[in-house]
Protein backbone atom coordinates (compact mmCIF):
# COMPACT_ATOMS: atom_id res chain seq x y z
CA UNK A 1 0.00 0.00 0.00
CA UNK A 2 1.37 3.40 -1.00
CA UNK A 3 1.14 6.25 1.49
CA UNK A 4 0.54 9.75 0.16
CA UNK A 5 2.01 12.67 2.07
CA UNK A 6 0.92 16.08 0.83
CA UNK A 7 3.88 18.06 -0.52
CA UNK A 8 4.91 21.50 0.64
CA UNK A 9 5.19 24.38 -1.82
CA UNK A 10 8.64 25.94 -1.64
CA UNK A 11 7.98 28.30 -4.59
CA UNK A 12 4.94 29.17 -6.72
CA UNK A 13 5.97 31.48 -9.55
CA UNK A 14 3.60 32.90 -12.19
CA UNK A 15 5.42 33.78 -15.42
CA UNK A 16 5.37 33.67 -19.22
CA UNK A 17 7.64 30.63 -19.57
CA UNK A 18 10.23 28.42 -17.86
CA UNK A 19 13.35 27.44 -19.80
CA UNK A 20 15.46 24.42 -18.83
CA UNK A 21 19.23 24.82 -19.16
CA UNK A 22 20.47 22.01 -21.41
CA UNK A 23 24.02 22.23 -20.00
CA UNK A 24 23.08 22.28 -16.31
CA UNK A 25 20.33 19.84 -15.31
CA UNK A 26 18.02 21.26 -12.66
CA UNK A 27 18.76 24.89 -13.58
CA UNK A 28 15.67 26.79 -14.68
CA UNK A 29 15.24 30.29 -16.09
CA UNK A 30 11.99 32.12 -15.35
CA UNK A 31 10.91 34.35 -18.25
CA UNK A 32 8.47 37.23 -17.75
CA UNK A 33 7.60 37.16 -14.05
CA UNK A 34 3.90 38.04 -13.85
CA UNK A 35 2.40 39.88 -10.89
CA UNK A 36 0.81 42.80 -12.76
CA UNK A 37 -1.27 42.72 -15.94
CA UNK A 38 -2.01 46.03 -17.69
CA UNK A 39 -5.65 46.79 -18.43
CA UNK A 40 -5.87 48.87 -21.65
CA UNK A 41 -7.22 52.35 -20.92
CA UNK A 42 -10.76 53.05 -22.12
CA UNK A 43 -11.70 49.43 -22.82
CA UNK A 44 -14.26 47.14 -21.23
CA UNK A 45 -13.22 44.04 -23.16
CA UNK A 46 -11.66 41.31 -20.99
CA UNK A 47 -7.86 41.21 -21.04
CA UNK A 48 -6.59 37.99 -22.52
CA UNK A 49 -3.10 36.59 -22.11
CA UNK A 50 -2.09 34.00 -24.66
CA UNK A 51 -0.38 31.94 -21.97
CA UNK A 52 0.55 31.86 -18.30
CA UNK A 53 2.99 29.37 -16.82
CA UNK A 54 3.00 28.39 -13.16
CA UNK A 55 6.27 26.97 -11.86
CA UNK A 56 6.04 25.00 -8.64
CA UNK A 57 8.95 23.74 -6.58
CA UNK A 58 7.53 21.10 -4.26
CA UNK A 59 9.20 19.25 -1.38
CA UNK A 60 8.40 16.56 1.18
CA UNK A 61 5.85 14.77 -1.03
CA UNK A 62 5.33 11.02 -0.92
CA UNK A 63 3.10 8.82 -3.03
CA UNK A 64 0.96 10.40 -5.71
CA UNK A 65 -2.05 12.62 -6.21
CA UNK A 66 -3.70 15.04 -8.61
CA UNK A 67 -2.52 18.63 -9.02
CA UNK A 68 -4.20 21.55 -10.73
CA UNK A 69 -4.11 25.32 -11.01
CA UNK A 70 -7.07 27.63 -10.69
CA UNK A 71 -7.49 31.38 -10.86
CA UNK A 72 -10.10 33.07 -8.67
CA UNK A 73 -11.33 36.63 -8.50
CA UNK A 74 -10.11 37.64 -5.03
CA UNK A 75 -13.14 39.85 -4.29
CA UNK A 76 -15.87 37.42 -5.33
CA UNK A 77 -14.10 34.07 -4.90
CA UNK A 78 -15.46 33.05 -8.31
CA UNK A 79 -13.27 30.88 -10.57
CA UNK A 80 -11.98 32.59 -13.72
CA UNK A 81 -9.81 29.94 -15.42
CA UNK A 82 -7.66 26.94 -14.58
CA UNK A 83 -6.30 23.57 -15.60
CA UNK A 84 -7.77 20.11 -15.36
CA UNK A 85 -6.27 17.85 -12.66
CA UNK A 86 -3.17 15.95 -13.68
CA UNK A 87 -1.25 13.20 -11.91
CA UNK A 88 1.81 14.12 -9.84
CA UNK A 89 3.93 11.28 -8.50
CA UNK A 90 6.72 11.47 -5.95
CA UNK A 91 7.38 7.73 -6.14
CA UNK A 92 11.08 7.00 -6.55
CA UNK A 93 12.05 10.57 -5.55
CA UNK A 94 13.73 11.68 -2.35
CA UNK A 95 11.19 13.41 -0.07
CA UNK A 96 13.96 15.76 1.05
CA UNK A 97 14.65 16.92 -2.53
CA UNK A 98 12.98 19.54 -4.67
CA UNK A 99 10.52 18.51 -7.35
CA UNK A 100 9.70 20.97 -10.15
CA UNK A 101 6.31 20.98 -11.84
CA UNK A 102 5.06 23.41 -14.48
CA UNK A 103 1.53 24.09 -15.61
CA UNK A 104 0.85 26.06 -18.79
CA UNK A 105 -2.54 27.72 -19.10
CA UNK A 106 -3.67 28.97 -22.52
CA UNK A 107 -6.04 31.86 -23.27
CA UNK A 108 -6.19 33.37 -19.77
CA UNK A 109 -9.05 35.88 -19.69
CA UNK A 110 -9.34 38.40 -16.89
CA UNK A 111 -12.90 39.79 -17.10
CA UNK A 112 -12.28 43.05 -15.20
CA UNK A 113 -9.58 45.01 -13.39
CA UNK A 114 -8.92 43.69 -9.89
CA UNK A 115 -6.88 41.22 -7.89
CA UNK A 116 -6.80 37.56 -8.87
CA UNK A 117 -5.48 34.59 -6.91
CA UNK A 118 -3.54 31.87 -8.72
CA UNK A 119 -3.79 28.71 -6.59
CA UNK A 120 -2.13 25.29 -6.66
CA UNK A 121 -4.37 22.46 -5.47
CA UNK A 122 -3.17 18.95 -4.67
CA UNK A 123 -5.98 16.43 -4.22
CA UNK A 124 -8.33 19.46 -4.03
CA UNK A 125 -6.51 21.07 -1.07
CA UNK A 126 -5.03 24.54 -1.67
CA UNK A 127 -1.29 24.29 -0.96
CA UNK A 128 -0.05 27.60 -2.33
CA UNK A 129 -1.18 30.79 -3.99
CA UNK A 130 0.10 33.95 -5.62
CA UNK A 131 -1.69 37.23 -6.37
CA UNK A 132 -1.87 38.83 -9.82
CA UNK A 133 -3.17 42.39 -10.08
CA UNK A 134 -4.96 43.54 -13.22
CA UNK A 135 -5.12 47.34 -13.51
Amino acid sequence: MSITVTPGVRYLIVCDAVVKDQDRPGKLTVVGLTSLVAWPAGTTTPVSLERLTVLLILTDGRGKGAGRIRCLNEETGMPVFGTPPRPISFEGKSPAGHYGVTFTIRDCRFPAPGVYVIQFLFDDAVLGQQLVTVR
